[in-house]
């Protein structure tokens, strides 16, 4: 029973706890202008074709760990956030995406089991 207790205080304990999980909640998840605005800033950032600072910033350091794990260590909130950038950046910004599927994962061997395991987090 104690080990039941115990594991979503390992999940809280696993997630990035540097990443901004409110201005992921009110600015990415219920905003579509600013989400739009916020894709393609963390999308120059990640690509490296523009400022990386703030939230950007956090978010580079941990892309490669979330595309190998799939999102593991994410809260839901981060889960939720991913699902809605590559969504956002798949839709509004396909060259973009695609340079961040080669960028990222080049083989291919993380990013389609990083999008499945996040495709229970979708908003529809």
């Amino acid at each position: 029973m104690k080990i039941l207790l115990l594991l979503p205080l390992l999940g809280v304990a696993l997630a990035y706890t540097d990443v901004n999980d409110t201005f992921l909640k009110d600015t990415l998840l219920q905003d579509p202008a600013k989400a739009r605005k916020e894709t393609q800033e963390l999308t120059a950032c990640l690509l490296d074709e523009g400022p990386c600072e703030g939230y950007n910033a956090v978010g580079k350091i941990h892309i490669v760990s979330a595309m190998s794990d799939s999102c593991a260590e994410c809260d839901m909130i981060q889960k939720r956030a991913a699902v809605k950038y590559l969504t956002t950046m798949k839709k509004e910004f396909p060259q973009q995406y695609e340079k961040f599927e080669k960028r990222y994962d080049p083989t291919r061997k993380n990013f389609d089991k990083m999008l499945q395991a996040l495709s229970v987090y979708k908003d529809d």
